[in-house]
């Protein structure tokens, strides 16, 4: 037998790795993570053009009181949810693989219940307190607030409704299908949108809300008529499964808590320690950290499902090192984002905002240790590990308070930037350190 020797064994790395990127180029995972993707970049495209004529037509005023509106019946959609289409994915998935289809009906049965019981008492809830909410808080904004805050809990109704069956295309492995039903509530705004200009509609606020709900209404058709699971059986009750899904699902509930705050206060951070400028300047890298962050994360939405159908360690490890491919391949856009990141700041918001490209630049840094952990993440998630979500939120998010409230009054709004990539620092070690704690305790090679 021929030795082994550095150069033939630096080979053999080398040739495994270009394997490794081939088969990621060509599997079915990388064109699933190309649908949801696009998706996201199409909505994101549709929604900039609805945002910017309805601003137009609206004015300063009548826009920001929309934006209110609007973020508030997101806020309570969200809510609703507390994490229960994971459950979903996690328990549909598993069944599916056992080809159990009735399983899986229960499965969406049980977590559409528990959305609608929630649902409900935020709606509940809403209708109470809007009018002592808004003379408390928001009684300057518009004197119409609170009938518009009203009418949006039709939009929190129908988008609960929407939003249930997001997790069964996902569960189904339909990415293409679950794709085209997310693009179209994005598409709906905006034609309806140009029919109202086209029939010179008076727009206002209220017209804003109704264009929310037809917007819904399409793609609650649109999902039925594409969804594998045309019904939802009530009667057909399982304690014990409802059980593990609502074992499962709370540390999901707190994840989901904590990252609405996380989503959110950096910009509060930078506007607290900084000025207008410095807001400007990370607002501007942030939107392109965000694009980044929510085209990467399509990876984790088939990831997800696709571990939790492994049935066995082995099964298990090998969909893992599969992953590294399509990760390499992550990495290697978000290292060009770095490198060209004065280049796309100049050219999407101009020279003005070249002080952004070295935030955009640290921010990468943070960007990369969270795609590095997604691997981690899905296959704790698919072990039923779901502690680790609201523990890593909870991880990134104090990273985040203390390097920022140190630094940012030094290094100015860099301080915050840094802040951000703490963040996902936190996140890749809590991730690696469950992760391999895990491994360690049941199967060598899981």
């Amino acid at each position: 037998m021929k030795p082994s020797t550095p150069e033939s064994s630096q080979g053999s790395g080398v040739s495994r790795f270009t394997g490794l990127l081939r088969r990621a180029w060509f599997s079915q995972t990388l064109q699933n993570v190309g649908w949801v993707a696009a998706g996201t970049a199409v909505s994101g495209v549709l929604g900039a053009v609805y945002s910017a004529i309805l601003a137009r037509k609206l004015g300063v005023e009548d826009f920001g009181t929309l934006t209110l509106v609007v973020s508030f019946a997101l806020l309570l959609t969200d809510l609703a949810d507390l994490g229960f289409n994971s459950a979903v994915v996690k328990f549909g998935s598993e069944r599916l693989s056992q080809g159990d289809a009735p399983g899986m009906m229960r499965v969406v049965s049980i977590v559409f219940r528990i959305r609608v019981f929630i649902g409900t008492g935020l709606i509940l809830a809403s209708i109470v307190f809007i009018g002592p909410l808004v003379r408390w808080q928001f009684g300057h904004v518009d004197s119409h607030l609170t009938g518009y805050l009203r009418f949006s809990l039709v939009v929190v109704a129908l988008g609960i409704l929407a939003a249930s069956y997001v997790p069964v295309f996902q569960a189904y492995k339909q990415f293409r299908l679950g794709t085209l039903v997310s693009t179209s509530r994005a598409l709906a705004k905006l034609v309806a949108l140009l029919l109202g200009l086209a029939v010179a509609l008076t727009f206002t606020v209220s017209l804003g809300i109704w264009l929310e709900v037809v917007a819904l209404l399409v793609m609650l058709g649109f999902s039925w008529a594409c969804s594998p699971l045309k019904r939802l059986t009530f009667k057909d009750r399982d304690r014990g499964l409802e059980r593990r899904i609502v074992e499962f699902n709370k540390w999901i509930a707190l994840y989901q808590v904590v990252g609405l705050l996380a989503a959110r206060l950096d910009v509060f951070f930078v506007g607290g320690f900084g000025d207008a400028t410095s807001l400007g300047i990370y607002g501007a890298a942030s939107k392109i950290s965000g694009l980044i962050s929510l085209g990467s994360y399509s990876y984790m939405v088939v990831l997800m499902p696709e571990l939790s159908a492994s049935l066995s360690p082995e099964a298990l490890g090998r969909k893992r090192r599969n992953s590294l491919g399509v990760i390499a391949l992550l990495v290697l856009g978000i290292v060009m984002t770095a490198v060209f990141a004065p280049f796309l700041i100049r050219i999407l918001f101009g020279p003005s905002f070249i002080g952004a490209a070295p935030v955009l630049q640290i921010m990468c840094l943070g960007l990369l240790c969270t795609v590095l952990a997604y691997p981690m993440t899905a296959s704790l998630f698919a072990a039923g590990r779901s502690v680790v979500f609201p523990i890593m939120s909870a991880a990134s998010l104090l990273a985040f308070i203390v390097v920022t409230t140190y630094l940012m009054p030094r290094l100015g709004v860099l301080g915050a930037a840094l802040g951000y990539s703490a963040g996902g620092l936190a996140t890749l070690i809590v991730s690696a350190s469950l992760f391999f704690g895990l491994r360690d305790k049941s199967h060598p090679d899981a």
